[in-house]
């Protein structure tokens, strides 16, 4: 599962988890430019308790990121090259670094969109993908995107198939038609489990070809 959204995550389109990759983009607030480190650590997100977990963790870098911490979400960090530089290398010499980004993936999407599939009376592995991707993608199941297919969640007698197929639907319009370019170039990922579901792949079963990125 983190594989399929690792590819959809990461520019070099590999199925592992990128710890160490910087990737610069303007969706911070007001759409400001910000770092985002491996698969959704942001400047302006989570890459303060990030640091802060590290340090506390011990890390062999700790010292050399102290002086950052109090800066993370209020001085832009993006143009800081020893700041990058210093994420690059704690994220590929130092273990204890990735187990904290491992944390903070599980806490800030993973545990949250599980919760949601658990509530939602949801069963399936393709169903707990499509619900984590859109909690990795865009922070929720969006209320307004609910709002707008009449499926009932599974909890409530609903079909679950049916209800993914209606939410994807819905998402991959939103999508297309967003004023964000860089969100129109994003609706492969709802037809990437579009074509799986209508495959009736609903345990996810290999191969999967995300993105044209095999996973065998």
């Amino acid at each position: 599962m983190w594989k399929v959204i690792s590819v959809f995550e990461n520019d070099s389109q590999s199925p592992n988890i990128d710890y160490s990759t910087i990737y610069i983009y303007a969706d911070g607030p007001n759409e400001v430019r910000q770092l985002t480190l491996g698969a959704g650590i942001t400047e302006y997100g989570n890459m303060k308790k990030l640091i802060r977990i590290y340090i506390n963790d011990s890390g062999i870098l700790a010292n050399e990121f102290s002086s950052y911490v109090d800066k993370i979400g209020k001085t832009p960090l993006v143009d800081d090259k020893a700041f990058r530089a210093l994420l690059v290398r704690a994220s590929k010499e130092d273990q204890i670094f990735r187990t904290a980004e491992d944390k903070i993936l599980e806490d800030r999407y993973y545990a949250p969109a599980f919760k949601f599939f658990e509530a939602g009376g949801f069963s399936s592995p393709l169903s707990l993908a499509v619900i984590l991707d859109s909690f990795v993608h865009s922070g929720s199941i969006p209320d307004f995107l609910r709002s707008r297919f009449p499926a009932k969640l599974p909890s409530k007698g609903g079909s679950e198939n049916e209800w993914i197929s209606q939410y994807l639907n819905v998402r991959r319009a939103w999508l297309a038609g967003h004023s964000r370019k860089i969100l129109r170039g994003t609706v492969y990922r709802a037809d990437f489990f579009i074509s799986v579901l209508n495959k009736k792949n609903y345990d996810l079963n290999l191969p999967l070809s995300p993105n044209g990125v095999k996973i065998s």
